[in-house]
């Protein structure tokens, strides 16, 4: 099945969009990527701040073996830059949830 949507830079795109509380770990998504550059800009928001969670954001270079390179566990939501090139696609991994609603996590390659 293709992708609906390639990550390209300076494209915001929306790449994990739980609903209903918490918790729904576990859940996932993954973009490819169009690495016009060599930084990965991503953000995290919450309907309602949760007490804990763990958000990461995985890359792979092959489709098949991915690595964590960043992990947020801001409550408040998050706005962080990781250096990363070379990739083929990025996704992010709701890890952990207490409390709280939905969860954004918002991509762009900078």
């Amino acid at each position: 099945m293709p992708f609906p949507v390639l990550l390209r830079r300076g494209v915001a795109e929306k790449i994990l969009d739980t609903t209903g509380p918490a918790p729904v770990t576990g859940w996932q998504a993954s973009l490819p990527v169009d690495m016009g550059g060599e930084r990965l800009a991503w953000q995290t928001k919450f309907g309602t701040p949760p007490t804990a969670v763990q958000v990461d954001l995985e890359a792979t270079v092959n489709g098949t073996d991915w690595k964590t390179i960043d992990s947020s566990t801001n409550v408040n939501g998050d706005a962080r830059i990781v250096i990363a090139g070379g990739l083929s696609a990025v996704r992010a991994k709701l890890v952990s949830q207490t409390g709280g609603s939905w969860v954004n996590v918002f991509v762009r390659v900078r």
